[in-house]
């Protein structure tokens, strides 16, 4: 038997979810961004029970894993008992500028 962590989200990952769909229902209608929603939301349950199902992504960051969700990809850290979702950035997107504040520090 599986013991699942608790998930958190990080407040840019919050961000990033909004704008991906509010993007979807502005393009491709509310029914189609309610769908998008309910693959993000189970995969982010699966990695809950499985969190060594994603990527490791040390190249990027220690600790990273990622895992694709049709377009997109979710960048998270497993913590003993959490999977903390860190952000949700486009599949074709440069995951290593996904991690740069306005000021040019790295982020979480």
């Amino acid at each position: 038997m599986t013991s699942s962590r608790r998930l958190r989200y990080s407040p840019r990952a919050r961000r990033d979810l909004r704008e991906i769909l509010q993007y979807t229902a502005e393009t491709w209608g509310d029914e189609t961004s309610d769908a998008y929603a309910a693959s993000l939301l189970e995969a982010t349950q699966r990695l809950t029970e499985f969190p060594a199902v994603g990527r490791a992504r040390e190249d990027i960051r220690p600790g990273l894993r990622t895992f694709p969700v049709r377009q997109h990809l979710i960048l998270y850290r497993v913590h003993s008992d959490t999977v903390r979702i860190l952000r949700v950035l486009h599949a074709r997107r440069d995951l290593q500028s996904g991690f740069a504040n306005p000021s040019g520090r790295a982020g979480e």
